[in-house]
């Protein structure tokens, strides 16, 4: 099952949430082009405005992040590349200082 219909099917899922997805520990040889394509195709889960922040560490991650975010329609909602943990918690106002 696809973590976008596992959350789909989640009641608690809100469409209005933030999420943070790191990947920093992540290989990014292990993700193929095909499955973050087959991911950009899903169903939209997110509402317009809804922000989410990608992490990565290597070159091949960002690029694929960026095949991910090009990949489906993304209009309205705000989706961001980060290369640490941190700057990524700082966009979604997770670190208040």
């Amino acid at each position: 099952m696809s973590v976008y219909r596992a959350l789909a099917e989640d009641p608690t899922f809100s469409g209005h949430f933030d999420s943070l997805w790191d990947f920093s520990g992540v290989d990014a040889t292990d993700l193929a082009g095909a499955n973050i394509r087959g991911m950009s195709g899903e169903p939209r889960l997110f509402e317009k405005g809804s922000r989410r922040a990608v992490v990565v560490h290597s070159d091949l991650g960002y690029a694929l992040a960026r095949m991910f975010e090009l990949g489906g329609d993304r209009e309205g909602e705000d989706f961001a590349i980060f290369r640490s943990l941190e700057e990524a918690q700082e966009w979604l106002g997770a670190l208040e200082s």
